[in-house]
């Protein structure tokens, strides 16, 4: 059944519901769209499950992060991701390719936060930002590196200006 509460246009321009409802045929079988929350989540999280290619499985985990980088479970995630992949995790699952893209420079950020590499993690986290500025990493992230005691001191002066 279709939500009575979205028009056509919403999923295009990321606005409405972050989360669509999976699409339904009429024999039972889920239909995954491309640029969707849902097809982002499946790989992500098939790719966990296998283990066989994690940094395919984050390049849909940086996407998915794009709908609601707060969301919880999502997070959680990540941090699986962070724990397979080692102490070296950004550079397992996100190895430098030539072009870069906002939301994997996004998961990297986080990653490096995670590592303690604070400085590096709100510089790209900025850039990831401007990027990409309907995604709210800074509110969903960069409050919480800051918050400790002494972390906001710790930052080059040219990154809070």
């Amino acid at each position: 059944m279709e939500n009575q509460n979205m028009s056509w246009w919403k999923p295009f321009s990321r606005k409405g519901t972050k989360v669509p409802a999976p699409a339904i045929t009429s024999e039972k079988t889920l239909e995954l769209r491309t640029g969707t929350s849902e097809f982002e989540a499946f790989i992500a999280f098939a790719e966990i499950e296998s283990g066989e290619n994690l940094p395919h499985g984050a390049e849909h985990l940086a996407a998915l992060l794009t709908y609601a980088p707060a969301r919880p479970e999502w997070l959680h995630l990540a941090r699986r991701y962070a724990q397979r992949a080692g102490d070296r995790a950004d550079e397992v699952l996100l190895p430098e390719t030539e072009h870069r893209y906002a939301s994997t420079e996004a998961l990297r950020a986080l990653l490096w936060a995670w590592q303690g590499r604070l400085s590096e993690a709100v510089d790209r986290l900025l850039h990831a930002q401007e990027a990409l500025p309907t995604t709210d990493y800074l509110n969903a992230w960069a409050r919480e590196w800051i918050e400790p005691a002494g972390a906001l001191e710790s930052l080059p002066s040219n990154a809070v200006d």
